[in-house]
């Protein structure tokens, strides 16, 4: 996936289509595809610092979609905090966002973030349990074409802090020398190819895994579909130069996750409501050191790090 990524990099830099958006200049893209077979490794890249903690602590707020936010089902930047165990005026990749002025004249209450990602999975409409749906299906029905989860609800775009960049994801189960492989492809719409993709590729590979832990499968494809990036030309290409040296020694590195044998596929057993925090118990890491910061600025100047996070 390391080399995947820095393809993709490459290839959007150097012929993607450039554009004018409300992020500055910035380089499509339409509909790249990347795939990694989590049977080689888990996708943590070493080219961009990559906090485990926070891709962590986002999935598990995620699938926890709300339901202890002072307005359930609403995502609240408070209860990630709680969940990072940081403090409560600590900055969180989410701030910007759940600050901006024109969504704090919609926020209901401090830390709000509204109906985003989480709050749509587990809660579509006021009452569908979407994940509940594909754990079901897929213990089920692994062969089923329903095995989708969306985050993108038109009607409540209005009601987020910002409308979901990874907007769907859709599951595939097929038998591989005796084995069920689950596979999971995710759409995004669009993306921050040097800042937020990384943590995109761990997060979903991860979901991917704990998806097989609680229906009894094995973790197959992560497949996932980006579109646009903002144009951070120095940034990239520091990065690109960092590892030519060093192409054809680099290989998939970094989190080994050991998923607790304890927890049976037995689907008398609601492991939702016993929380996901419990499939994820030791995350020990390979030998893993990522290069030196290639810092990243915006169209105005300005760096672009996630929030308490080096670049």
């Amino acid at each position: 996936m390391e080399q995947q990524y820095l393809e993709a990099l490459r290839d959007i830099r150097m012929s993607g289509n450039g554009r004018k958006t409300r992020n500055g200049i910035t380089v499509a893209k339409f509909a790249y595809q990347m795939r990694h077979d989590l049977r080689l490794g888990f996708p943590l890249l070493t080219t961009k610092f990559v906090s485990w903690k926070l891709i962590l602590a986002e999935l598990i707020w995620f699938l926890e979609g709300g339901k202890n936010s002072p307005i359930p089902y609403r995502m609240s930047n408070m209860r990630f905090r709680e969940i990072l165990e940081w403090a409560p005026d600590r900055r969180t990749i989410w701030t910007h966002d759940e600050m901006k002025e024109a969504w704090q004249q919609k926020a209901k209450f401090p830390g709000d973030c509204g109906r985003i990602y989480g709050a749509q999975w587990r809660n579509w409409n006021g009452s569908y349990d979407q994940i509940a749906n594909l754990i079901h299906l897929l213990r089920t029905d692994p062969t089923s074409r329903y095995l989708k989860v969306t985050a993108w609800n038109p009607a409540d775009l209005g009601d987020m802090c910002l409308p979901p960049c990874h907007g769907d994801f859709q599951c595939f189960v097929e038998e591989v020398n005796g084995e069920q492989l689950l596979s999971l492809h995710m759409n995004q719409r669009s993306c921050d190819m040097f800042l937020g993709v990384p943590f995109n590729i761990a997060s979903y590979a991860l979901l991917t895994m704990m998806m097989a832990q609680v229906t009894g499968l094995k973790p197959g494809e992560f497949v996932r579909v980006v579109a646009v990036f903002p144009d951070v030309t120095d940034a990239i290409l520091v990065k690109l130069g960092l590892v030519e040296p060093l192409r054809q020694a680099l290989a998939d590195r970094g989190v080994e996750v050991a998923i607790h044998d304890g927890i049976t596929p037995d689907p008398t057993h609601d492991v939702l409501q016993r929380g996901f925090e419990a499939l994820v118990v030791a995350a020990s890491r390979r030998p893993w050191r990522r290069h030196r910061a290639a810092p990243g600025r915006w169209a105005d100047g300005s760096p672009r790090a996630a929030a308490g996070l080096p670049a």
